[in-house]
């Protein structure tokens, strides 16, 4: 009997090792098919592999479609395309650098093309030439050659993250560091299993992904199917403010200090503006935030009016997903080019 059971178990597993094996072949054979989105497959492919063009033309689908099989659904066409250094392309422009927009993937553009992003969008309103900072240390940025010329920072930050938490993330830099660009050739295609966590490419894991997606289709189903908007919830306090004042600060000191022009600029989160049940707090903390730092001397660009002037007639963000739309770049970029025009002009 216990032969027979060996011989089962020796079958399943050497069909677990085929499988597995077949799945990490077409991996290494066409890595794209694997992602969800752009800026995840730069992070672990085409920022490492010289062979590979850091060009994405193809579906990116929301945070939310990636948790569910069936609901939620909203892949759309994308085109996103990095320079040499990996840093989102710009408008090709005369002269040198003069403005650095700085951010997370919000800044970066998740979900929209090049010409969808706020740099380059405000790039064509200032006729400046400006630089997508997103994802990426802005002291990094700083050090990378083009950016010599660099007058003015604006320093785009998520609502949410807003917070006692630190305000800006590192992406592993620490003061002192040399520049380091965000795409280094380390390996060939060939060897990409070896960095790449295989639970990105084996059969099984992907199955259980799978697995889970239905699960979640079940549990919407139960709920009574989609939700209108999906929100990253968060509650603000003052002690998220009196800290967020403090590196917001100690950032636009370091930079005067440099000569360089600071603005920073709080993206309103979608809860803010869709969700009836957040306080008021958490409702007005951008209003609170900007008062705050402009009687610091800090310049401070604030988009929560025109979003909530807007919010009933335009769509601003993905239904399922974190970040704004092309409606929501190009509204944000109309502000910020407002104002440079009229503080540059006082």
């Amino acid at each position: 009997m216990h032969k027979r059971y060996l011989k089962i178990f020796m079958l399943v597993f050497g069909l677990v090792i085929f499988i597995n094996t077949v799945s990490t072949l077409m991996y290494l054979n066409n890595p794209k098919s694997f992602y969800f989105r752009p800026w995840e497959y730069f992070d672990e492919v085409a920022y490492k592999v010289d062979s590979i063009a850091p060009v994405w033309d193809g579906q990116a689908t929301s945070d939310q479609t990636r948790k569910n099989h069936f609901y939620y659904q909203d892949a759309h066409g994308v085109l996103t395309t990095v320079d040499h250094d990996g840093y989102r392309s710009q408008p090709p422009k005369k002269g040198e650098v003069e403005i650095l927009v700085s951010g997370d993937s919000t800044i970066f553009g998740s979900g929209l093309s090049d010409h969808e992003t706020l740099p380059w969008i405000l790039s064509g309103l200032v006729n400046e030439k400006v630089s997508n900072g997103g994802r990426s240390s802005l002291f990094n940025t700083l050090q990378k050659p083009e950016m010599g010329s660099v007058r003015i920072v604006i320093d785009g930050v998520i609502e949410r993250v807003i917070n006692d938490g630190g305000v800006f993330v590192s992406y592993g830099y620490e003061e002192g560091d040399t520049y380091q660009p965000l795409s280094r050739d380390e390996v060939e295609q060939i060897d990409l299993y070896q960095i790449v966590p295989p639970a990105r490419y084996l059969a099984t894991s992907i199955m259980m992904r799978k697995l889970s997606q239905l699960k979640e289709d079940v549990v919407t189903k139960i709920n009574g199917g989609e939700r209108e908007w999906v929100f990253n919830n968060h509650t603000m306090r003052p002690s998220d403010l009196e800290s967020a004042v403090r590196s917001i600060k100690q950032r636009h000191e370091k930079l005067a200090s440099e000569n360089i022009r600071y603005i920073f600029m709080a993206i309103p989160s979608k809860q803010t503006l869709y969700d009836d049940s957040v306080d008021v707090y958490t409702r007005t903390y951008i209003h609170l935030l900007s008062e705050t730092l402009q009687k610091e001397g800090i310049e401070v660009i604030n988009l929560l009016v025109a979003f909530e002037r807007e919010k009933s007639s335009l769509q601003l963000y993905r239904n399922y997903d974190t970040h704004w739309n092309e409606n929501g770049t190009r509204i944000a970029a109309e502000i910020v080019a407002e104002y440079l025009q009229k503080t540059e002009n006082n």
